[in-house]
Protein backbone atom coordinates (compact mmCIF):
# COMPACT_ATOMS: atom_id res chain seq x y z
CA UNK A 1 0.00 0.00 0.00
CA UNK A 2 1.19 3.51 -0.79
CA UNK A 3 1.16 6.09 2.00
CA UNK A 4 1.58 9.79 1.35
CA UNK A 5 3.06 11.68 4.28
CA UNK A 6 3.22 15.45 4.63
CA UNK A 7 5.75 16.98 7.01
CA UNK A 8 5.33 20.66 7.86
CA UNK A 9 8.19 22.31 9.74
CA UNK A 10 10.00 25.60 9.26
CA UNK A 11 13.33 24.07 10.35
CA UNK A 12 15.24 22.33 7.59
CA UNK A 13 17.06 19.96 9.98
CA UNK A 14 13.73 18.63 11.28
CA UNK A 15 12.54 17.99 7.73
CA UNK A 16 15.78 16.13 7.00
CA UNK A 17 15.51 14.02 10.18
CA UNK A 18 11.92 13.03 9.39
CA UNK A 19 12.89 12.18 5.83
CA UNK A 20 15.47 9.76 7.25
CA UNK A 21 12.90 8.25 9.64
CA UNK A 22 10.39 7.76 6.82
CA UNK A 23 13.04 6.28 4.52
CA UNK A 24 13.85 3.72 7.23
CA UNK A 25 10.24 2.66 7.87
CA UNK A 26 10.54 -0.61 5.98
CA UNK A 27 13.62 -1.53 8.08
CA UNK A 28 12.26 -0.89 11.58
CA UNK A 29 12.55 -3.55 14.25
CA UNK A 30 9.91 -4.73 16.70
CA UNK A 31 11.58 -3.21 19.76
CA UNK A 32 10.65 0.21 18.37
CA UNK A 33 6.95 -0.51 18.84
CA UNK A 34 5.55 -0.01 22.32
CA UNK A 35 1.80 0.22 21.82
CA UNK A 36 -0.56 -2.65 22.47
CA UNK A 37 -1.35 -3.53 18.87
CA UNK A 38 2.27 -4.06 17.82
CA UNK A 39 1.45 -6.93 15.44
CA UNK A 40 -0.95 -4.81 13.36
CA UNK A 41 1.50 -1.90 13.42
CA UNK A 42 4.34 -4.14 12.28
CA UNK A 43 2.27 -5.36 9.32
CA UNK A 44 1.13 -1.84 8.46
CA UNK A 45 4.62 -0.33 8.53
CA UNK A 46 6.44 -3.16 6.73
CA UNK A 47 3.95 -3.44 3.87
CA UNK A 48 3.88 0.24 3.02
CA UNK A 49 5.58 2.27 0.37
CA UNK A 50 6.06 5.80 1.67
CA UNK A 51 6.02 9.04 -0.28
CA UNK A 52 7.21 12.13 1.56
CA UNK A 53 6.12 15.70 0.87
CA UNK A 54 7.53 18.61 2.82
CA UNK A 55 6.35 22.12 3.51
CA UNK A 56 8.00 24.96 5.40
CA UNK A 57 4.77 26.84 6.20
CA UNK A 58 0.99 26.61 6.07
CA UNK A 59 0.76 27.97 2.52
CA UNK A 60 3.08 25.26 1.17
CA UNK A 61 1.11 22.67 3.18
CA UNK A 62 -2.16 23.88 1.67
CA UNK A 63 -0.69 23.62 -1.83
CA UNK A 64 0.57 20.09 -1.13
CA UNK A 65 -2.86 18.91 0.01
CA UNK A 66 -4.53 20.45 -3.03
CA UNK A 67 -2.15 18.64 -5.43
CA UNK A 68 -2.24 15.16 -3.91
CA UNK A 69 -3.89 12.80 -1.46
CA UNK A 70 -2.23 12.88 1.98
CA UNK A 71 -2.61 9.97 4.44
CA UNK A 72 -1.02 11.57 7.50
CA UNK A 73 0.59 14.91 8.35
CA UNK A 74 3.33 15.68 10.86
CA UNK A 75 2.99 19.35 11.78
CA UNK A 76 5.22 21.52 13.96
CA UNK A 77 3.29 23.55 16.52
CA UNK A 78 5.21 26.74 15.77
CA UNK A 79 5.74 27.55 12.13
CA UNK A 80 7.51 30.89 12.30
CA UNK A 81 4.69 33.35 12.94
CA UNK A 82 2.05 30.76 12.09
CA UNK A 83 0.13 28.30 14.25
CA UNK A 84 0.44 24.60 13.46
CA UNK A 85 -2.66 23.81 15.51
CA UNK A 86 -4.83 25.85 13.12
CA UNK A 87 -3.30 23.98 10.18
CA UNK A 88 -4.07 20.65 11.91
CA UNK A 89 -7.70 21.72 12.38
CA UNK A 90 -8.00 22.35 8.63
CA UNK A 91 -6.29 19.05 7.76
CA UNK A 92 -8.28 16.89 10.19
CA UNK A 93 -11.51 18.44 8.89
CA UNK A 94 -10.51 16.95 5.52
CA UNK A 95 -9.92 13.52 7.10
CA UNK A 96 -6.13 13.79 7.29
CA UNK A 97 -4.82 12.59 10.67
CA UNK A 98 -2.21 14.90 12.17
CA UNK A 99 0.67 14.32 14.52
CA UNK A 100 1.62 17.53 16.34
CA UNK A 101 5.35 17.98 16.98
CA UNK A 102 6.78 20.51 19.41
CA UNK A 103 9.80 21.29 21.51
CA UNK A 104 7.36 22.95 23.93
CA UNK A 105 5.93 19.58 24.99
CA UNK A 106 7.60 18.03 28.01
CA UNK A 107 8.19 14.32 28.56
CA UNK A 108 8.65 14.99 32.27
CA UNK A 109 5.71 17.33 32.90
CA UNK A 110 3.38 16.50 30.02
CA UNK A 111 1.58 18.97 27.81
CA UNK A 112 -0.08 22.08 29.19
CA UNK A 113 -3.82 21.37 29.67
CA UNK A 114 -4.80 24.47 27.65
CA UNK A 115 -2.71 23.23 24.71
CA UNK A 116 -4.19 19.75 25.09
CA UNK A 117 -7.68 21.27 24.75
CA UNK A 118 -6.61 23.15 21.61
CA UNK A 119 -5.13 19.97 20.16
CA UNK A 120 -8.27 18.00 20.95
CA UNK A 121 -10.49 20.66 19.37
CA UNK A 122 -8.27 20.57 16.29
CA UNK A 123 -8.68 16.78 16.04
CA UNK A 124 -5.05 15.98 16.90
CA UNK A 125 -4.74 12.58 18.57
CA UNK A 126 -0.97 12.05 18.42
CA UNK A 127 1.87 14.25 19.69
CA UNK A 128 5.64 14.06 19.55
CA UNK A 129 7.94 15.90 21.93
CA UNK A 130 11.02 17.21 20.12
CA UNK A 131 13.58 15.84 20.01
CA UNK A 132 12.03 12.44 19.48
CA UNK A 133 13.60 9.12 18.60
CA UNK A 134 12.87 6.56 15.91
CA UNK A 135 10.68 4.42 18.18
CA UNK A 136 8.48 7.37 19.15
CA UNK A 137 8.12 8.28 15.48
CA UNK A 138 7.22 4.69 14.47
CA UNK A 139 4.57 4.54 17.19
CA UNK A 140 3.07 7.88 16.19
CA UNK A 141 2.90 7.07 12.48
CA UNK A 142 1.49 3.60 13.06
CA UNK A 143 -1.22 5.00 15.38
CA UNK A 144 -2.13 7.70 12.85
CA UNK A 145 -2.29 5.27 9.92
CA UNK A 146 -4.26 2.71 11.97
CA UNK A 147 -6.81 5.35 12.97
CA UNK A 148 -7.18 6.46 9.34
CA UNK A 149 -7.66 2.83 8.25
CA UNK A 150 -10.25 2.27 10.98
CA UNK A 151 -12.20 5.37 9.90
CA UNK A 152 -12.18 4.24 6.25
CA UNK A 153 -13.54 0.79 7.19
CA UNK A 154 -16.44 2.16 9.26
Amino acid sequence: MDYHILVVDDQEEQLHMLKNFITSLSNFTDEHLTHTNAQAARKLLKQGTYHLYTAHDTLEAKRATMRRHIDVAFVDRRLGDENGIDLCARLTSKGIPCVMMSGDFSRKYGIDPAILRELSQAGVKETLCKPFNTGEFYNAISHALESKSARQVS
